[in-house]
């Protein structure tokens, strides 16, 4: 997880995987898809305020990952 090949959340000091991030996990995709896709469903559902654009952006940032990272 400290590699950030999973996408997880903390939560009080915690971190949780949900899931849909295991299965993408297991299919090889990588952990930045479930925030993508989470980001998607609100934008589509028209749930996104300034405010949760600006988390938005921020979380994109700290999980993209360079490639040439591995």
């Amino acid at each position: 997880m400290d590699q950030r090949k999973i996408y997880y959340t903390e939560y009080y000091g915690k971190r949780t995987i949900p899931k849909g991030a295991i299965e993408n996990f297991v299919s090889g995709l990588p952990a930045i898809t479930m925030l993508e896709e989470n980001i998607a469903y609100y934008r589509a559902h028209n749930e996104m305020d300034a405010e949760m654009e600006e988390v938005a952006a921020k979380l994109l940032s700290e999980w993209r990952i360079d490639p040439s990272e591995g």
